[in-house]
């Protein structure tokens, strides 16, 4: 939802489909191509949402509210 655009297939577990991840899994592993965009989406997503750190600051932008 953030890169509106999907990085890696999502599913739901709500049940065992091992056949399906199996398929994802493998595809993410021998396509390049795919791979290399998924990286690609998961770095932007990165850079969307911030460094590592990023709950402690909204706790402290919080706390700087209340005290």
């Amino acid at each position: 939802m953030i890169a509106e655009k999907t990085a890696v297939p999502e599913k739901l577990m709500y049940r065992d489909d091992y056949k399906w991840l199996a398929s994802q899994s493998t595809e993410l592993l021998l396509n390049k191509e795919k791979r290399e965009a998924c990286i690609a989406i998961l770095k932007e997503i990165i850079s969307l949402v911030g460094s590592p750190g990023a709950s402690a600051k909204v706790v402290d932008e919080a706390l700087s509210f209340i005290i």
